[in-house]
This record gives C-alpha cells, sequence and structure tokens, in this order.
C-alpha cells in the first residue's frame, strides 16, 4: 500500500525566466521553514543544479547575486514572480 506524502509548502518563493537570443533560463528560489532551495535551469546543459541552503538569508543573497551577474551578461528578464503552474 502507498501513502499519499503531499510535499511542503513554501512559506516564499520566487521564478524568474531569463532569455537570451534563443537559449531559456530559469531561477526558482523556495524558502521552506527548515531550508531553502535554489534551482537553476540552463537549457544548454542536461541537468538542472539545486542547491540547498540552511539559512534563507544565504540562498536570497547568492539568488540575488546570481541573477545581477546573469543580467550582466546580456540575459533579459521574460517573467519574475511566483512559480507558474500548468
Amino acid at each position: 500500500m502507498f501513502i499519499k506524502q503531499t510535499p511542503p509548502k513554501p512559506k516564499a518563493s520566487r521564478t524568474v525566466l531569463l532569455v537570451k537570443t534563443n537559449t531559456l533560463g530559469l531561477f526558482s528560489l523556495a524558502i521552506f521553514p527548515n531550508e531553502s532551495r535554489l534551482v537553476t535551469i540552463d537549457t544548454r546543459l542536461e541537468e538542472p543544479a539545486i542547491r540547498i541552503y540552511r539559512e534563507a538569508k544565504t540562498a536570497q543573497t547568492v539568488f540575488k547575486e546570481q541573477l545581477e551577474i546573469t543580467l550582466q551578461n546580456g540575459w533579459t528578464i521574460a517573467y519574475d514572480g511566483p512559480p507558474l503552474h500548468g
């Protein structure tokens, strides 16, 4: 018998969809009570990068720094807001 588990919902989350030429990228930040997750998807790479932080503040700082560097490298924000569903 399988027990269906509902994953915890983050306290806060942010998704940024980026575009450069014909390439898409995505940054996603999810803050949970015990940890924070930063996911980076670059369509030029085979797999996403997932980093887990114990401190939400650290995850938020890394997210902000990573986004600033990406924008300096010529990427454009196509979407910035809550996670997209559907």
